[in-house]
Order: structure tokens, then sequence, then C-alpha cells
């Protein structure tokens, strides 16, 4: 496999995982001690992989790169060595069918973990393909490495059997297996964690377990495996690709770049953005200069959506967080909010200007050689992009994809 081969390989799996990132071409470069390292003088922005004897691409991206993304780049380059003497034309689906193995190495702490570990992402990821009567399958299996009571059963039995798939729910119920393949306990978890903006809130009642080198896998009923190792949401697969979530660096970049909004109403539009991708409801957040806050209400707001004047009933429902600030609200109303059609609002201290607001897009035609202004209603896109005018727009996609715009320019992408 030569250094452009492997190098199509790395984007053709680090783009989908790590949206926003670029690729330099490849260079000449003596001496790299590692197939992965940060790159001198990049910040943490630049990630230097080792495709040829000498011979690297560096891996660029406007949001720092964590050790486990470092991780995952040097992870995927071992994987591809060990298809060094196939015939080229199986390079791609040799690879990417492998894809769970840069994921376990990834999370795994010792060697030895790695057998049980990546059959059980093996076993979910054929169970999100599957129906039981007629259902999707949600579940949910607690890896313990420290664990080594007798267990109940066989892990491979446990799998084949059909109660397998509908014993646990994937939100307060699991089961877990111990370091000899066992699954040896059956566990239900309660009250939900608000206050973890790194886990969707529907699955922080189980995440609160998967620490001390435990570790939480987790199926959806829309097909989408979630890991979740130290209280934290650190892969997902959806869509068919799986994706790395870097929290802190995503809640510093939602600032666009600057300190107008504070890191406590970033840390909670940045959970709500989570609790919607993962609800699948679709949603968008603006965040509103001061500065500019006037000029957006005139512009994109109808007077009866201001939560100081409201004109309908959903905004007199509203009325009761008048004054509150975002993060103060509960979390799981702020995803519901959130999820129903049109935009949330809010101010530089992160109070509520609107929920559900339907934005008004300013469309500029040309008209016998004049500029004409033409204001109407827009999906989540051009309404987010819109609110990026004024400071920040956030759209969450129906999909789960979160992107977030600055100055109607899309400055990153997540989920």
């Amino acid at each position: 496999m030569d250094s452009s081969q492997k190098t199509e390989l790395l984007k053709s799996f680090i783009l989908p995982l790590m949206p926003g990132s670029s690729f330099s071409d490849i260079s000449e470069k003596d001496n790299q001690r590692g197939i992965a390292v940060y790159n001198d003088g990049g910040g943490g922005r630049e990630i230097s992989a080792k495709v040829g004897e000498n011979e690297v691409v560096v891996i660029n991206r406007t949001q720092k790169f964590s050790s486990l993304e470092k991780k995952v780049v040097e992870e995927f380059l071992k994987l591809t060595e060990i298809f060094d003497d196939i015939d080229s034309k199986y390079y791609s689906v040799s690879v990417l069918n492998n894809i769970s193995h840069v994921i376990t190495n990834s999370i795994i702490d010792n060697d030895s973990d790695f057998k049980i570990v990546n059959d059980i992402i093996r076993c979910l990821e054929n169970w999100a393909a599957e129906t039981y009567e007629g259902a999707n399958i949600s579940a949910s299996v607690m890896y313990d490495p420290s664990k080594n009571d007798e267990g109940i059963l066989k892990y491979s039995s446990f799998i084949n059997a059909d109660f397998a798939k509908v014993i646990t729910n994937g939100f307060d119920t699991y089961v877990t297996v111990n370091n000899k393949y066992e699954v040896c306990s059956y566990s239900k978890s309660e009250d939900s964690d608000s206050d973890n903006y790194k886990v969707p809130y529907r699955y922080t009642s189980l995440s609160k377990h998967a620490i001390d080198g435990k570790i939480l896998f987790i199926l959806n009923r829309n097909g989408e495996l979630l890991i979740i190792k130290d209280n934290e949401l650190v892969f997902a697969k959806r869509r068919g690709s799986w994706k790395v979530f870097n929290h802190d660096t995503t809640i510093r970049q939602i600032a666009g770049g600057g300190k107008t909004f504070s890191e406590e109403i970033r840390r909670a539009v940045y959970a709500t953005c989570l609790d919607v991708s993962f609800a699948r409801t679709g949603g968008s957040i603006g965040l509103i200069n001061k500065t500019k806050q006037e000029e957006a209400l005139n512009e994109l707001l109808k007077s009866e959506d201001n939560i100081n004047s409201p004109g309908n009933d959903k905004t007199h429902f509203i009325t009761q967080f008048k004054n509150s600030s975002f993060s103060d609200i509960d979390r799981l109303f702020r995803q519901e909010m959130s999820g129903i059609d049109g935009a949330t609002l809010l101010d530089r201290e992160g109070k509520v200007i609107s929920f559900g607001a339907i934005i008004s897009i300013i469309i500029e035609k040309k008209v016998d050689n004049e500029t004409k202004s033409e204001v109407t209603g827009g999906g989540r896109t051009a309404a987010s992009m819109q609110l990026s005018k004024y400071g920040i727009g956030t759209k969450i996609s129906e999909d789960g994809k979160i992107t977030v715009f600055k100055n109607e320019e899309e400055i990153f992408s997540i989920a």
C-alpha cells in the first residue's frame, strides 16, 4: 500500500469521523517520532500522520484535536499496515470493514480487553440492522474489566438468545460483562444527571456508572451505537459512520472566536444541541450579540414571538421563563422547547427571547439592476445562517448533525 492509497483511506475514515477536518498534500518528513503526532506549532490543531517511510500528511481543523482523536488516527494507520500485502482493489473494503478494531483499540486500557470489547461492538452493530417482533432493538451493555466475579452465562451464549435483545432498554437498565467474557449481573439505574453536558440527557442515568475503567455501550432505537467512558460520550456510530466527540473544545468553538457568551451559556447550549440531536427532533438556537439585539429583533422576529411582548399562546406559555437564564431552565424542558418548529433565541446573558420563533429570511434579488430585499420564512439552515449575522446560529438536523454558523458561514459541525 503506497502513501497515496493510505492517504485516501485515511481521508475516507477521518473526514466523517471528525467533521471539519482537512488534509494537506503528501510531503516529506524525516525522523517523525510516532506514526501520528501533534504537528509542531499547530497548537493541537494539526496531526502529522505518517503514510510512508519518510512521508506524512497533515490533518488540520479549527478545533483542537484531543488525545483520543490522535489515538484514533494512530490506530487507523496501524490497521492499514495489516493489509499491506493484499490486492489493492480490496484495500478499502478490508480496512473499512474492520473499523471497529480502531474504535476498540482507542478505548481499551489493556490489550487483553480487545476481544470482549470488539465483540460487544460487533454484536450491537449487527443488532442495529435487526428487529425484534417488528420493532427496532435497543440495548445497553456495561463492560467492567475489573470484575471477575462468577458469571451467570457466557456472553457468547447470551447474545444468541432472543431475550437478550429485549432484556435491557438503553435508558435505565443494563447487563454487565466481566473480564471472563461472562454476563454477571442485570442492573437498573435511576435519576438522570442534568449537569452532565458530555452525555445526551436521556442516557445520563446509565452513563454515571461508566467510571473507573468501565465502558458502556448503548444501542438506541434509531440504530445508533453510543460508547461512553469516564461518564462521557466518546464515540457514536450514526448515519453509517463513526463520530468522535470532543466536548470541551466544541464548547469553546461555540464562542466563534470571541468571548461574547459565557462558558456557562455555551455549555447549556451545547448540552441542549446534544439532547435534541439524539432525540432526532431537529432544532435551531441563536445567540444574539448585545450590540445587534435590537436590529435582530426588528428584522428577524415577529413581535408576537418576543417573550417581552407575547402575542400568541405559545409565547404566553413561555413567559414563565422571562428573565430566566437558559442554563437555569430544566434541561429536559430546554430539549422539548428547542425541538419544536422554529428557533430558540437567547440574548448575550443567556436569557430567553423566544422559543419556536419563525425567523424572517431576508433574500436579496436583482430586479432591473436594482437590489431588492424579500422577506420570507425559511428552513433551519437558512434560519440558522440568518441568526449568525447577529451572533451565533446553530442548526440541529433531524438526522442528528449539529452545524454552527457565524457571519453566515459554517464554522464547524459535529455529531
